[in-house]
């Protein structure tokens, strides 16, 4: 696919793996601009920008101009470093964790508090299969498949280019057979509040 951006130049583009288009945009705070797509048998006016200097991924790792993202052996982010802060956001690994969920009454809806203070029964874990599945001009992403207590987790982290890439974006698919319980993402983060 080739895009083109409202000044007549190529912008890094690629597909992802559902055929939509991912693209670099710059568009005015409160504005708009018109984008340009062609396949990419299109004849170019100008060559398509190669890929972006900085966005790399690996099966363990990925990063672009502002984050440096560490996987360990189990598919969980280890580390989550911060370039522009310079500094590791992270003070564990980002994990899924199960909870038991057993309310004494309405469990279709409700959640004992009792049940959400304890620790977590599990942590999503099992043999991780990790895959590169971006690996474009404009994006990259690694998929990380687990099952833990009869459910399939199926997770993306991606990282973009350009004002797109201040932010990590994770997404979940579940296929969800486990009883009695809920699923917890937690951040445990290096910033803190400490109350007095």
């Amino acid at each position: 696919v080739r895009v083109t951006g409202p000044d007549g130049k190529d912008v890094a583009a690629q597909l992802d793996a559902s055929a939509k288009v991912v693209f670099v945009a710059k568009v005015p705070s409160a504005g708009y601009a018109v984008f340009d797509v062609q396949s990419l048998d299109a004849p170019a006016v100008q060559p398509a920008k190669s890929k972006v200097p900085g966005l790399t991924v690996t099966e363990s790792s990925l990063e672009n101009a502002r984050y440096r993202i560490k996987l360990d052996a189990n598919g969980d982010v280890a580390s989550l470093f911060d370039k522009t802060l310079r500094k590791e956001l992270l003070s564990a690994p980002i994990r899924l964790a199960i909870k038991t969920d057993q309310p004494v009454d309405w469990p279709a809806w409700n959640m004992d508090y009792e049940d959400q203070v304890k620790p977590p029964r599990a942590y999503v874990s099992g043999a991780a299969k990790i895959r590169v599945v971006e690996n474009g001009p404009a994006r990259v992403a690694v998929e990380v498949v687990r099952e833990t207590e009869g459910s399939t987790f199926a997770q993306t982290v991606r990282l973009a280019a350009g004002d797109g890439g201040n932010r990590v974006e994770f997404g979940n698919v579940i296929d969800w057979h486990t009883a009695a319980a809920n699923l917890k993402a937690t951040f445990p983060l290096t910033a803190s509040n400490r109350s007095e």
